[in-house]
């Protein structure tokens, strides 16, 4: 078996969405390349929390898992 890079990711929790849910949002700076305009990008993931202990706000690190649902494919390793 290969060993694979675990993908790590530091997000913040906007809201709780359902049970052992949550909805992270990760942000990206990037600059536009022709005009050099500076863009914040941000992306929303579905992230399993186990213990259902995070709430908004929460600055957290999230991994990828095996999917839990059609969506849910990260789960919450810790608060940063």
């Amino acid at each position: 078996m290969k060993n694979k890079k675990v993908k790590l990711i530091t997000g913040e929790v906007i809201k709780k969405a359902g049970l052992k849910t949550c909805i992270v949002a990760v942000t990206k700076f990037k600059v536009q390349p022709i005009y050099q305009k500076k863009l914040n990008q941000f992306k929303k993931y579905l992230v399993h929390d186990e213990k259902d202990q995070y709430k908004a706000g929460d600055k957290v690190l999230i991994t990828e898992i095996r999917p839990k649902s059609k969506r849910k494919s990260w789960q919450i390793v810790k608060k940063v």
